[in-house]
């Protein structure tokens, strides 16, 4: 008569293997989800310096006036921006551009 089922060495066996599979794959995984949100905060980056972009060719299109420091929150941007509303552009008038004056600031806000 042959009992049906599994050895405790091959139980153990299974047990290791899959402690092994997980010590290696827990570490590569949370590199992974670093290395995405280190990357959604540039893109978030670019796009507030985009949105600056924009502010800027309207109020000249309007023939309105520039102001030197602007909000993020301020540009309209979608709700997913809503954290970085004090985050402050300054603006730079030999470039033309607005510039995140603070890089410190956005990435506490970005962690």
């Amino acid at each position: 008569m042959k009992k049906k089922g599994f050895t405790l060495v091959e139980l153990l066996a299974t047990i290791t293997i899959l402690g092994v599979i997980m010590i290696i794959a827990v570490p590569s995984y949370n590199r992974y989800i670093e290395n995405a949100r280190k990357k959604k905060c540039d893109a978030d980056k670019m796009a507030i310096i985009d949105a600056g972009k924009a502010y800027i060719t309207q109020k000249i299109y309007k023939n309105e006036t520039l102001r030197t420091e602007i909000k993020v929150g301020d540009l309209n941007l979608d709700k997913s921006f809503e954290k970085y509303g004090e985050i402050t552009l300054k603006y730079d008038s030999t470039n033309y551009i607005y510039y995140i004056e603070d890089n410190n600031a956005f990435n506490d806000i970005c962690k």
